[in-house]
């Protein structure tokens, strides 16, 4: 799951334009901009306060929600859930806010069908990137994000493909994007940790109307895992996050992998219910293991239940905020 934190590390390439040298144009390339969405359009909204407030709040990706003095002993799931959501709403907020950043800028060169933004690099970067729109169809754009080795002649590759629409076409506000680690790191190794990261992370999101959704899955990575986490979120605030994958749930992570999946719902207090299943790796064969836990609108337990005793049950499911599990 770490990789979804990696999106702002790539984020941060992305958005290297205060140290560009791009050449100004006075040519107008705001058709290309149309099929990018603005961070603020991204951003769903997450289980925030019992108030029933909701909201864009975050905390610092991959550091989670830790209890301190006086504050509230937050659900485990819930604390999970959130992570989750903020690793890839803000995650695909940053890339795409990046991106709005570098077409801000006149483009370098400017076709009817195409325009280019750089080369730009660092001082201390190995690699070059440019940016490259092309409308492939009527209102219908691809995106490139594209690096090679500094100072060569190299061929230019692809680190981050995307594709979006026009404001008069029917798909505006919904479209895709894919990184790839691998390509990455292979021209600029220190900028995502080449030893750690790898395969590819591509995220579909439709914004178009409620419940908006945003869809990460990460795939051909080095040590085989992978995950497919959905997000959506209703007009009222409420939402689910749904995650399947294969990682090792030992902190070690040098045990077998495990099926994962968790089914995490919440209203529009953010009160709410989640559903974990595990099965296959170090467990015994044939062992499913099923846990639930609800949370309340101050995000504190009010029920806890699993099949192997991992931890004592707590309260009554009639507390719950969603009745039965989704296992």
């Amino acid at each position: 799951m770490r990789n979804v934190v990696m999106f702002v590390a790539l984020a941060g390439v992305m958005g290297m334009t205060g140290a560009c040298v791009i050449q100004e144009s006075d040519s107008d390339a705001s058709k290309f901009r149309e099929g990018i969405p603005s961070k603020e359009q991204v951003s769903l909204e997450e289980p925030v306060a019992s108030t029933g407030t909701t909201g864009t709040q975050s905390f610092e990706l991959g550091m989670g929600l830790q209890d301190g003095p006086g504050a509230t002993s937050y659900a485990t799931y819930y604390r999970f859930t959130r992570e989750m959501f903020d690793g890839v709403n803000l995650g695909t907020a940053a890339i795409l806010g990046s991106i709005w950043i570098i077409v801000s800028y006149p483009p370098t060169s400017l076709e009817e069908e195409e325009a280019i933004w750089g080369p730009w690099t660092e001082a201390l970067s190995p690699a070059e990137y440019r940016f490259r729109a092309t409308e492939v169809a009527s209102e219908e754009y691809a995106y490139a994000l594209e690096a090679r080795a500094k100072n060569t002649d190299d061929p230019w590759k692809a680190v981050w493909l995307g594709e979006g629409f026009g404001e008069g076409h029917q798909d505006h506000l919904a479209g895709w994007f894919e990184l790839d680690f691998d390509t990455a790191n292979e021209v600029d190794p220190t900028r995502l940790n080449a030893d750690e990261e790898s395969g590819k992370v591509r995220v579909t999101y439709d914004l178009r109307s409620y419940p908006t959704t945003i869809r990460a899955q990460m795939t051909e990575t080095q040590s085989d895992a992978w995950f497919d986490i959905r997000l959506t979120t209703e007009k009222d605030g409420g939402g689910r996050v749904d995650i399947d994958a294969l990682d090792d749930v030992d902190d070690s992570k040098v045990t077998k992998k495990e099926d994962v999946a968790m089914r995490s719902r919440w209203l529009a207090t953010g009160a709410g219910r989640a559903d974990v299943t595990v099965a296959h790796g170090d467990l015994p064969e044939g062992t499913v293991v099923h846990a639930s836990e609800c949370w309340s609108a101050s995000f504190s337990r009010v029920y806890w239940s699993d099949t192997i005793g991992m931890e004592p049950g707590q309260g009554d499911e009639a507390s719950c905020a969603f009745e039965g599990a989704e296992f």
